[in-house]
């Protein structure tokens, strides 16, 4: 498995989970996966990293909510697709969704440090902002919507 394997056995282990030869592989194919993934993408990764891996496609969606349930993976879910990336101990980080084209380009946004501390402080509330989307357009889509037909 690759580095922090021991920290996610842990995590899986301490929920009172087993640590099954399916969830190893699950693992290692989310780990791998550049950003987010679908739970088919994720199918066919296991099946090419391991030729002779014997695993249903529910297995590895249960399997990711799971890990995702657990913070081992964070989902993003638009237009009915849900998407799945390894949480790992990375800084949070958050995507911007254009509306026109679809595309994800992620952001680090540190300026939400002042959002969660108000909205703690107004509601009491507990902000966990390690995985969000902020929809809208992107430049490109912009600039075609406000060019003269």
């Amino acid at each position: 498995m690759t580095q922090d394997s021991p920290a996610s056995e842990q995590t899986i282990r301490a929920s009172g989970r087993r640590m099954t030869m399916q969830r190893v592989k699950i693992l290692e194919a989310l780990k791998r996966r550049p950003g987010h993934s679908t739970t088919e993408q994720i199918y066919a990764q296991v099946c090419a990293d391991d030729a002779s891996a014997e695993m249903a496609l529910s297995t590895v969606y249960r399997t990711l909510d799971t890990l995702t349930e657990m913070g081992l993976a964070v989902s993003f879910s638009d237009g009915g697709v849900t998407t799945y990336e390894w949480a790992g101990d990375d800084e949070p980080h958050h995507h911007l969704v254009c509306n026109g084209c679809g595309t994800t380009p992620e952001i680090a946004i540190s300026a939400l440090a002042d959002l969660v501390e108000t909205i703690e402080q107004q509601h009491g509330f507990a902000v966990d902002l390690r995985h969000m989307a902020i929809r809208g357009q992107c430049a490109g889509c912009r600039e075609k919507s406000e060019a003269p037909r």
